[in-house]
């Protein structure tokens, strides 16, 4: 790698990717406004894959990040888990 590059951003856009795609999963209002401000934050890591910031806007970024994405999991959470798509009931199976 580069010395011009941050060796930790691969790791917060990878995170911050997934959670993006766990918000654009949902849908909902509040999902996409979480979303917006994921997405925002992707660019700039992204952007620091070619070259690294500096001291300063790399440590205010990824405290950005993490309150984010602790208000995202807060928000995930009261979703429930992730639906398969597949619904199941007891007493469904026709036993004929």
């Amino acid at each position: 790698m580069a010395s011009n590059q941050s060796v930790s951003s691969p790791v917060f856009l990878s995170s911050a990717e997934y959670l993006l795609l766990r918000l654009d999963a949902i849908g909902a209002p509040e999902a996409r406004l979480l979303a917006a401000e994921v997405r925002a934050i992707v660019v700039t890591f992204r952007a620091w894959l070619g070259e690294r910031p500096t001291d300063d806007v790399r440590v205010t970024t990824i405290q950005t990040f993490f309150e984010v994405n602790r208000r995202a999991m807060d928000f995930l959470a009261k979703q429930g888990p992730p639906s398969s798509g597949v619904r199941v009931h007891e007493g469904d199976a026709d036993d004929d």
